[in-house]
């Protein structure tokens, strides 16, 4: 009986070691894999090519590798578990770290997610964890002048253009409204924030409207707000937009009564796929986790209960040199007595745009960090908004206004 026994095991550990062998060509031909792909953010190995002559053979059989070792099956989702595995018990990214011109004197390098406390992830370019640490110089004088010289620039433009008022909304990055969540070893050291001084610079400009929503996105997350930002995304969440807007828009209706501050009451909130940025860069998808996983997190989108007003009305145009300026249309709603409304915004603005075209009586939304004077002058707005977060406007001073 024992030695039955013993042979059924090692049967059953043989079936068992086969079928592991067996399971990457059976997902090779018949997709067994249902893992979303991974962001290689490269391109695959061709599919091989017959050999021209014995001469090239050992090139072919290279080729033959690389295109095997890019397609082995169950890939995606065993480079997903590692990358998992990195996280979770590591506490350290899956990638490599890149070489910091700011960090050099430590030798330390960042690299494009970083792993932060309870799960969440934050960015590592644009210069956003040597801001946080506090590694980038200051701003002199002359660069100070040369940026409150440059945004009063386009609020003069604005003016004569029929006294348009320029709503200027400074939006902190994700590790600025939560450095707790940074990872300890990012030490801060105590120097003047160019935040601060862009602020400070920009003050008692004529014809601008600077709404500085860092304290308010703090004072959230004092009353208890769990999520201001998503875990793992560099953005804001959909809630934490609806009420950043609800601040621009009581600057708006100081100026246009009609223009109403909407009311969270008439929005309903349903949970969405939403593919976070900082998940997808490091080739997760959040919702492919457990939801017991500190990386998991429900989005949620709020949408008008009584449904969209707003219609688009034609594409538009854009001479911006921004290679990331994407245009979203024209739109008009039948809230004919309210302003019109156009908005330069940066990626935080995706969370926007659908408030301000249910607001305005008409919209347009241009995703660029420039300010661009042809759509204004063609669409002569009521109001022009933008749009900066936090790791655009350290950068430097704005680039002048496009004609």
């Amino acid at each position: 009986m024992k030695h039955t026994l013993a042979h059924l095991i090692r049967l059953a550990g043989l079936m068992v070691f086969l079928l592991v062998l067996a399971l990457p060509m059976g997902d090779h031909l018949f997709s067994l894999d249902r893992t979303t792909p991974i962001n290689e953010k490269r391109e695959l190995a061709p599919r091989p090519t017959r050999p021209p002559s014995l001469e090239s053979l050992d090139k072919t059989f290279k080729s033959i590798d690389a295109y095997v070792n890019d397609r082995f099956g169950f890939r995606d989702w065993a480079i997903k578990k590692y990358y998992l595995w990195k996280i979770m018990y590591l506490k350290v990214s899956p990638q490599k770290s890149a070489p910091s011109v700011t960090d050099q004197a430590s030798g330390i390098g960042y690299p494009e997610v970083i792993v932060g406390k309870d799960g969440f992830l934050f960015f590592g370019k644009d210069k956003e964890p040597e801001n946080f640490r506090g590694l980038l110089q200051p701003f002199s004088d002359t660069e100070l002048a040369a940026y409150r010289k440059e945004v009063a620039t386009r609020a003069t433009f604005l003016k004569q253009m029929g006294n348009i008022p320029y709503i200027y909304v400074l939006i902190p990055n994700k590790s600025t409204a939560y450095p707790d969540k940074m990872p300890s070893t990012y030490t801060r050291l105590d120097t003047p924030r160019r935040y601060d001084q862009i602020v400070s610079a920009l003050q008692g400009i004529d014809n601008l409207y600077l709404v500085d929503l860092r304290p308010f996105l703090e004072q959230r997350r004092r009353d208890g707000v769990e999520l201001v930002y998503h875990k793992t995304d560099t953005h804001w969440t959909f809630e934490s937009a609806f009420m950043g807007f609800r601040e621009i828009a009581k600057v708006i209706n100081a100026r246009f009564p009609e223009f109403e501050v909407p009311s969270q009451e008439n929005y309903e909130s349903r949970e969405i796929k939403w593919a976070t940025d900082l998940a997808v860069y490091i080739g997760l998808q959040t919702w492919e986790l457990d939801r017991d996983s500190p990386l998991f997190e429900p989005v949620f989108e709020l949408t008008p209960k009584a449904g969209l007003l707003s219609r688009q009305v034609h594409p538009v145009e854009w001479p911006a040199r921004d290679k990331y300026a994407i245009s979203f249309g024209s739109f008009r709603s039948p809230r004919s007595k309210a302003p019109s409304v156009l908005m330069f915004s940066d990626s935080f603005g995706i969370h926007l745009w659908p408030l301000f075209r249910e607001a305005s009586s008409a919209f347009e939304y241009y995703r660029t960090t420039e300010f661009l004077a042809t759509p204004i002058k063609s669409f002569q707005p009521n109001v022009v908004v933008q749009l900066t977060v936090e790791r655009f406007a350290i950068v430097g001073v704005p680039a002048p206004m496009v004609e």
